[in-house]
């Protein structure tokens, strides 16, 4: 089993585990929320992929999560120090705001995003394409919380539908 490591606030984990249940239940992967009371019992476990939602002071720490992680997708919108990043042999994917992120948003309406796939995502089989992904929003979402759930929907191989419904 592949553990995926997110790193964010309250707000976010609890519709993170909403949509969880709709369209990451299949993935073999368990969902781990890592916050600032559990980050130093976090640091033995090998996440297949860490996501860093949120600032984290604990620099060390953190490091050690990263470790072995095969992708870091990062909030590029945070202010953090990215040269840390260099350190791994992990695939880095950025997402926010920031239009050198790799995966953003391209518009927004009152009920619809369009979250783009600005590059390739390399994978060892089957890289991820530069694509345009429409998300309905069935109520007021944070859309820091559809680019997560899109890149690891994407990265866990699992097929994105002409129109999700977050």
């Amino acid at each position: 089993m592949c553990f995926i490591g997110i790193i964010t606030d309250e707000k976010s984990r609890k519709y993170i585990t909403k949509i969880e249940k709709k369209y990451l239940s299949d993935l073999k992967c368990k969902i781990v929320f890592i916050t600032d009371k559990n980050i130093e019992n976090m640091k033995h476990i090998r996440f297949n992929t860490v996501v860093i939602n949120k600032k984290i002071n604990d620099i060390d720490t953190l490091k050690d999560i990263l470790e072995n992680a095969k992708y870091i997708i990062i909030n590029s919108d945070l202010n953090i120090n990215l040269n840390i990043l260099k350190e791994y042999n992990s695939i880095i994917i950025t997402y926010g705001f920031n239009s050198k992120s790799t995966v953003t948003m391209s518009s927004n309406s009152e009920d619809n995003i369009q979250i783009c796939v600005q590059r390739n995502i390399l994978k060892k089989k089957n890289n991820i394409e530069q694509q345009e992904i429409s998300v309905v929003k069935e109520s007021d979402v944070n859309v820091y919380d559809v680019m997560i759930i899109i890149t690891i929907v994407l990265i866990n191989n699992k097929k994105i539908i002409d129109l999700l419904i977050l």
